[in-house]
């Protein structure tokens, strides 16, 4: 059986990534950044950046974050660069694959 309570969860958003892990959040705006990581049952506002005491933990999260994210050719990948993810946009546009955002009950 999992262990549904230990399992990592992995989030991206564009280039940002995060992972939680147990009592560990880690964080990282892309990954030409550090990892950033909170002990967040101690610090629920993510003010103490803990990664430089805890090397061993941002190395198992760097790895989950390699591992985890899944590449489809329209999504954004966190280590393109700007410029990459621009021509990908205009490939989408001109093969008529790039999906308008909408916002539900015309908010």
């Amino acid at each position: 059986t999992l262990d549904f309570d230990n399992r990592p969860l992995y989030f991206y958003k564009n280039s940002e990534q995060a992972v939680r892990m147990g009592p560990w959040k880690a964080y990282r705006k892309s990954p030409r950044n550090n990892i950033e990581l909170y002990l967040i049952e101690d610090d629920v506002h993510s003010d103490r950046n803990l990664a430089e005491n805890y090397p061993e933990v941002v190395q198992k999260i760097d790895s989950i974050m390699k591992a985890a994210h899944e590449l489809h050719q329209w999504y954004r990948d966190p280590w393109e660069s700007e410029n990459d993810y621009q021509i990908k946009i205009d490939k989408a546009k001109r093969t008529k694959n790039l999906q308008i955002a909408t916002r539900p009950n015309g908010l």
